[in-house]
């Protein structure tokens, strides 16, 4: 194979693809860009088993043919390139990349180890690219950057008939943007963030989006991209946006982002700062007297009671970054609901946090066990000296002395049969005893019987410990 292409197309579209390559492949030919070169171009092949990536870019080609080399490899050494035209052209087991006075030879891969892409399934609908990003980005704020929990790092789009509504939540805040289309695509899916950000981001024009249950192909120009839905159960995350919010407050997004910033400097780790909000401004305040603190003041329009809340401010700031309109709308409905903030009618960003605002992924309050369940989880160990508690021996001997008893001990109230005493634990709600995982049973311990005779297999003559056994028997 040899061609000769320009530099700039060469190294955007090796930069694309190598986008997709993971930091840790399954396979080392996964960690490969497959060059294809027929008469007149150039295609470019990644895949990572649910994400792939083709690309078709025009080349003078002397010799056609197919090659596999390293990709991130290879995007590095194009970009360093001069800007000048680029001459590509196997040698053996080697690939020779020329520019100018610059010279470089990468070793080639098994070209028939590359595992297949998949077919691209037919058209379903086509948007604005720019727009379609803009919208990714702006919900992409809530996305969550944990990759263990894969339907946290996904959006959720979810499209009827003249509108496509894209979700995100992290657990602590929410995102939701609506994207009207003139379309007929129904349907829902779970997408990885990461994959639609790359395949939209900086590309213009319109973007064709071909959607099936298994996968869905995102088209632009000359470009491809595929990816797998994520196969798992989202949090209903839409019952936790208020239907209406009493009190609404204005206020300029320019100027809180900047007042969040400064308040935000003496606030400590994972420390929310408070906004107060009164009819005519809102009073931020962050940290303490015993170190440091903060006050800044701000004017604002509220509708509505007075209003206080406290926010993560680095989730407050990402989502005010996030919004259109210069002047947003913050909302309430109670104390403990989610925190509104709109940017305009189709964009709702949510900004929510554990202090005053309820969160999608709030930890469940765990209550007592319940009697039934406190029995199960108890030891069944009754036997011996080490058991615990009141026993009918124990009961009579007091009542015979005129002492009181003791105390029954929770293990013991566990055993009976009769559920807990007057005194035992109280009860918990039953319909949230599942809550509180179960810890492991102590081990049982048991006396071991006590021998009839010191040495029962002992043989005539004088026993061992002679002078333990004379002091026992006497002169």
């Amino acid at each position: 194979m040899k061609l000769t292409i320009d530099r700039d197309v060469l190294a955007d579209a090796t930069h694309a693809a190598a986008r997709i390559i993971p930091a840790r492949p399954a396979a080392p030919v996964l960690a490969g860009i497959l060059l294809e070169a027929d008469a007149t171009s150039l295609t470019l092949k990644a895949f990572d088993y649910e994400t792939s990536h083709r690309s078709t870019i025009r080349a003078d080609v002397d010799a056609p043919g197919r090659v596999l080399v390293q990709g991130r490899l290879l995007a590095d050494v194009v970009k360093s390139l001069p800007n000048k035209p680029v001459t590509l052209e196997v040698t053996g087991s080697t690939v020779v990349i020329k520019a100018g006075a610059a010279r470089f030879s990468l070793l080639t891969m098994p070209v028939e180890d590359f595992p297949s892409l998949p077919e691209i399934p037919p058209l379903t609908t086509e948007l604005d690219a720019g727009e379609f990003a803009h919208a990714l980005t702006q919900a992409a704020v809530a996305v969550s950057r944990d990759d263990t929990l894969p339907m946290l790092a996904a959006l959720r789009v979810e499209a009827v008939d003249g509108a496509i509504d894209i979700l995100a939540t992290d657990r602590y805040r929410l995102a939701h943007r609506t994207l009207p289309h003139p379309g007929t695509m129904a349907g829902t899916w779970q997408v990885r963030a990461k994959a639609l950000l790359d395949a939209v981001k900086g590309r213009t024009g319109p973007v064709q989006i071909a959607l099936t249950d298994r996968l869905i192909a995102l088209t632009y120009g000359a470009t491809t991209i595929t990816t797998v839905p994520v196969d798992s159960d989202y949090p209903p995350v839409r019952r936790l946006f208020p239907d209406e919010t009493p009190t609404v407050a204005h206020v300029n997004v320019s100027e809180l982002v900047d007042a969040v910033k400064r308040v935000s400097l003496v606030a400590e780790r994972n420390t929310p700062i408070r906004l107060a909000f009164t009819a005519t401004e809102v009073t931020l305040t962050a940290g303490s007297n015993d170190s440091a603190d903060a006050t800044e003041t701000l004017p604002c329009e509220t509708e509505g009671d007075d209003m206080s809340v406290a926010f993560n401010p680095t989730f407050l700031i990402d989502g005010l970054t996030a919004l259109d309109t210069p002047t947003p709308r913050s909302g309430s409905h109670t104390r403990r609901s989610p925190c509104s903030s709109p940017g305009s009618t189709p964009t709702r960003s949510p900004l929510t946090t554990t202090d005053t605002c309820s969160s999608p992924s709030a930890s469940p309050v765990r209550a007592p066990p319940t009697p039934a369940r406190r029995a199960r989880r108890a030891p069944r160990c009754t036997a011996g000296p080490t058991s615990t508690g009141t026993s009918a021996d124990d009961a009579t001997q007091h009542a015979q002395s005129g002492s009181p008893p003791r105390a029954a001990s929770r293990s013991r109230v566990a055993h009976a049969a009769d559920g807990p005493s007057a005194e035992g634990p109280h009860h918990e709600d039953p319909a949230r005893q599942q809550l509180r995982p179960r810890p492991p049973s102590p081990p049982c311990r048991r006396t071991p019987a006590t021998p009839a005779t010191p040495y029962p297999l002992q043989p005539p003559g004088p026993p061992p410990h002679q002078g333990t056994w004379a002091n026992r028997s006497g002169p």
